[in-house]
């Protein structure tokens, strides 16, 4: 009985761990898309290399 708790409770944890890792890995993702847009429509396409280049480094 006590295994089975213990058992269900690490189930739990990892499961909050994932799901609160993967909301946190959408809103980067999401920060760094409209991160791009405001860089590209500020600079311009003149960069484009030099910051395809930042952000594959």
């Amino acid at each position: 009985m006590n295994k089975h708790l213990l058992y269900q409770g690490w189930h739990r944890i990892n499961w909050i761990i994932a799901t609160f890792s993967h909301a946190r890995f959408k809103c980067m993702r999401d920060y760094k898309q409209t991160f791009e847009m405001d860089w590209f429509l500020r600079d311009g396409p003149a960069t484009l290399p030099k910051g395809l280049l930042q952000i594959t480094l």
